[in-house]
């Protein structure tokens, strides 16, 4: 936690279906070390679960440029359900009354916030496209006040959406991967078809949002698609994959080389340029 701090991290969602491994040991635990960690340097604000079962699941508040910011976060699951409930946020997207529950939750604390966004751990692993149950699911959140949905669980990107509520455009991430992970690691040189390859590559979003008439509007939204790769010592690090499907030695350039023409297609647009990635210039509007 404390090196995602230092590395630029703002908010953290800690409702996932890893939530409740621990107990309510771990809870709390969770909980006690983030709080020593923000009253040493003001952050990370979090969302997610809860050590008393008395004080309700509502937006964490975040004052930023004199934005109201509201910042929710749920899990459709935890792997260990027995307990969980009472501290951890979940909302099973086809659970009719656990929905209706958590959307009048967000119809009731929208009016609150300039941006209110909404993560959600949930959804089919490994899936390319989000099950229309979890993308209806998400449709329905907006039109409750969300503004933004960050969805994640499924271990691989997913398209984004764009809805509108009110004549103001929103924001529907169904899925934004893995940001670091070891998951792809064992996927060899030979195989970048392989299921568990895109769960390797993922992109870092630029959200732009503005004040309108009606509210908080999603103006602009980018992303740079990034992958994990294995460094000449071994170790697993994060770069950009353009930059790595020409950088890497043989056998594995051709491996990121089909990774990159594989997300490209699927993805971009809205990718952006890589910093001095040269490919990626001519055309662009930098």
């Amino acid at each position: 936690a404390r090196a995602a701090v230092e590395a630029g991290v703002d908010v953290l969602s800690v409702a996932n279906n890893h939530s409740f491994d621990q107990g309510l040991p771990g809870v709390v635990g969770t909980r006690r070390a983030l709080a020593a960690i923000t009253s040493q340097v003001g952050r990370p604000w979090i969302s997610g679960i809860r050590s008393n079962p008395s004080v309700p699941f509502v937006p964490t508040l975040i004052e930023h440029r004199g934005w109201v910011i509201g910042y929710l976060a749920a899990t459709q699951h935890a792997n260990f359900k027995a307990g969980a409930e009472p501290y951890v946020h979940i909302v099973d997207y086809d659970d009719a009354a656990q929905v209706e529950r958590f959307l009048s939750g967000v119809r009731a604390a929208a009016p609150s916030f300039n941006l209110l966004i909404v993560s959600y751990h949930g959804g089919v692993e490994l899936a390319a496209t989000p099950e229309p149950a979890k993308l209806a699911f998400f449709e329905r959140v907006i039109r409750a006040g969300a503004d933004i949905v960050h969805g994640h669980h499924p271990h691989v990107l997913q398209p984004v959406s764009r809805p509108s509520r009110a004549g103001s455009q929103k924001l529907i991430m169904s899925s934004t991967g893995n940001l670091i992970s070891g998951m792809a690691m064992p996927v060899g040189a030979d195989a970048p078809d392989d299921r568990r390859a895109p769960a390797g590559d993922s992109a870092l979003f630029r959200v732009t949002v503005e004040w309108g008439r009606a509210g908080a509007d999603v103006s602009g939204v980018t992303q740079q698609l990034i992958t994990n790769y294995r460094d000449p010592s071994g170790n697993v690090v994060i770069g950009w994959l353009a930059r790595v499907a020409t950088d890497v030695p043989p056998p594995w350039r051709p491996f990121y080389a089909e990774r990159l023409r594989q997300m490209e297609r699927r993805y971009c647009p809205p990718c952006s340029p890589v910093p001095g990635q040269h490919r990626w210039l001519v055309g662009a509007d930098l």
